[in-house]
């Protein structure tokens, strides 16, 4: 079951700490930066107008993780790994339209690949995004 990480991903956030949310968010950050400093992506929404997380939202995904580790330490895990490799990509694109649709297209895929987590802790994670 694939929860909000997807999303997640390409969202923006200042600051990084050893606690694994905060890597999380921080490989968003760092994505979104490499593509934003692209001049065919730099008038986009999601350049202009980021969609960031609320500290209390950052808060809640931390507790939710710290409660429910167990769990969501391999997802995370393999989310940040991918979000790592997806960032790797994207800088060696060099902004080609090609190049980056193809670094996208094995994000997919490698995120298909992380293991799943119970739905509780899934729904316990959700529940901390505002939409």
């Amino acid at each position: 079951m694939r929860f909000l990480f997807l999303s997640l991903v390409l969202v923006a956030l200042v600051g990084c700490s050893d606690h694994p949310i905060d890597q999380f968010v921080a490989v968003g950050d760092s994505v979104n930066s490499e593509i934003c400093s692209c001049p065919a992506f730099e008038t986009e929404d999601f350049c202009t107008m980021p969609d960031e997380l609320s500290s209390a939202e950052v808060s809640c995904l931390k507790r939710v993780y710290d409660d429910y580790s167990g769990e969501l330490d391999p997802l995370v895990d393999c989310f940040v790994d991918a979000g790592s490799e997806l960032n790797d990509c994207v800088r060696s694109a060099r902004c080609d339209a090609s190049a980056l649709e193809t670094c996208y297209g094995v994000w997919e895929v490698r995120l298909e690949g992380c293991p799943e987590t119970t739905e509780v802790a899934g729904e316990q994670f959700d529940a901390c995004i505002i939409d």
